[in-house]
């Protein structure tokens, strides 16, 4: 979705965003991930992968950076 965060949290390609306002929208992404073995393991790899991006340690570089 364009109207939240989730979007630049989540990084580019790695989740299935909805419009939050449609229901069929969250209907038919909650079904893909049920009905997709590789489209679960790959989003959830990502995450993973998107997470450690997160992590103090990273933060604390990336701010460090920028002040100097």
């Amino acid at each position: 979705s364009g109207s939240t965060s989730l979007a630049e949290v989540a990084g580019p390609g790695n989740a299935l965003l909805v419009e939050p306002e449609r229901l069929e929208s969250l209907a038919h992404a909650m079904q893909q991930m049920l009905d997709d073995a590789a489209l679960r393991a790959t989003l959830a790899g990502r995450g993973i992968e998107r997470a450690r991006t997160f992590r103090w340690e990273a933060v604390a570089g990336r701010v460090r950076a920028a002040l100097d």
